[in-house]
């Protein structure tokens, strides 16, 4: 007799296993591609878009809210840093109309040669929110944050002996091409629109006023931009 084992024949594998086998990994597959873009949206939009009690991320612009109740948003601005408190979070404000014509009249304005000026103009009676609504959008045209560095003043609608200032009388008959004039008003509705050199600043009434300029402050710094708001709707 040979002393050699004869080796043992492999059995082949049952078709019923293969078959299992097979579903198995067409649902593995069927489920990565289902699940694969929903995870990384899902990533995505954390790292862009959250908007929590004390912090908010939008366009990825971040925004911490500290004691005081206000929305503060640290910025690089030409190698130098800036903190820059708002009332609103740019998720509040998104409701806010503006029209086509607003931020290029702007940036016509910034490429003209100096000497160019331009005013923010109140009603002389407006109460103290009209004041900080004027005061939220005068900071960032002018040198405090070396974003557009106007020179940017303060005026009024109309003489008022019952509240005297110092401050001209500034209103759209007066706007010229070197001169642009800012109206912040209460008319019945919250938008900003621009015709012929002058920007008005709109609010339905004086609650909203501080709304509507955190509104018009976020779209001169570029945090909201039509492709945001197409994200809202």
């Amino acid at each position: 007799m040979s002393g050699k084992k004869t080796k043992k024949e492999k059995k082949p594998i049952s078709p019923t296993i293969v078959v299992i086998l097979l579903i198995i990994l067409i649902i593995v597959i069927i489920a990565g591609i289902m699940l694969f873009p929903k995870l990384i949206n899902n990533k995505s939009n954390d790292l862009e878009y959250s908007n929590g009690d004390i912090k908010a991320i939008y366009n990825y612009y971040v925004f911490n809210k500290q004691n005081d109740q206000k929305w503060y948003l640290e910025l690089s601005i030409k190698q130098r840093p800036y903190v820059i408190p708002f009332y609103y979070n740019p998720f509040e404000v998104e409701d806010i109309y503006i029209d086509n014509n607003t931020i290029p009249a702007l940036s016509n304005f910034k490429d003209l040669p100096n000497p160019k000026i331009m005013y923010v103009s109140i009603d002389p009676l407006a109460t103290s929110k009209i004041a900080v609504a004027a005061f939220e959008i005068k900071r960032l045209l002018d040198k405090n944050y070396d974003v557009f560095n106007f020179e940017v003043y303060y005026g009024i609608h109309y003489l008022h002996e019952a509240n005297y200032t110092e401050f001209p009388v500034a209103t759209c008959k007066d706007a010229r091409p070197d001169r642009l004039i800012m109206i912040i008003n209460v008319t019945g509705e919250n938008s900003i629109t621009t015709k012929d050199y002058c920007i008005h600043v709109n609010s339905k009434d004086i609650n909203e006023s501080i709304r509507v300029s955190d509104a018009f402050a976020y779209r001169l710094l570029g945090v909201i931009r039509e492709s945001t708001l197409q994200r809202a709707k």
